[in-house]
């Protein structure tokens, strides 16, 4: 079980995605063992996120299957996660919208939890510098719950070796008042550091070749 999870958080392209849905189908051929129902939306999301063929079908699919709150949770996060253009201008839309403020919790960090992947990294580019745009101001007109949910989803992780990210956290961190901006310089201080530790593995790596 613990396999066929790690399997299908890993599977980066069609074809390892397709191969996952065969077990879930067919069955793993392991008596006793069988694709649970959260490893089946991992697969909806990254067949949705990797355009796979019948992923929006996958998707009904496994909404008439689940009907739980997980269920509709896991829903929101595979329609963000579609590599379309208009999907992401909506879904950041509503994410930066003042009324996403009384919307549910829980919901909302699920589908931000689909937008970023690092294979959309080019689809995405502008949200870069549109998250450093807003960020401030989220954490000073929304409740310190909400903002932390929004720089925890929207933070472009998806993006951490574009120069612009680092760039732009470390300008924005020497913007902020060490009194009134603790939450925010902390979380970038954090997101900075995660930029560096990420360079100097891809530097471990390269020089290992």
């Amino acid at each position: 079980i613990t396999w066929i999870r790690a399997a299908a958080q890993s599977a980066s392209n069609a074809e390892m995605i397709e191969n996952m849905w065969a077990l879930a189908d067919k069955g793993t051929g392991i008596s006793g063992v069988e694709i649970e129902q959260d490893v089946r939306w991992t697969l909806v999301r990254s067949s949705l996120a990797y355009s796979v063929a019948g992923a929006r079908d996958r998707l009904d699919m496994e909404i008439s299957r689940d009907s739980s709150d997980r269920g509709k949770r896991a829903a929101e996060g595979c329609r963000t996660s579609v590599a379309d253009a208009q999907v992401k201008a909506e879904a950041w839309a509503r994410f930066t919208s003042s009324s996403s403020e009384t919307a549910s919790r829980h919901m909302l960090s699920s589908a931000m939890a689909g937008f970023g992947w690092w294979h959309q990294r080019d689809l995405l580019a502008p949200y870069i510098g549109k998250f450093f745009d807003v960020v401030h101001d989220i954490f000073k007109n929304r409740s310190l719950e909400s903002a932390e949910d929004f720089y925890g989803g929207m933070f472009p992780s998806y993006a951490l070796s574009a120069p612009e990210v680092l760039q732009r956290s470390e300008a924005l961190l020497a913007t902020l008042d060490p009194q009134n901006d603790t939450v925010l310089r902390r979380s970038l201080r954090e997101s900075i550091d995660d930029i560096h530790r990420a360079a100097a593995c891809h530097a471990l790596a390269s020089s290992k070749k």
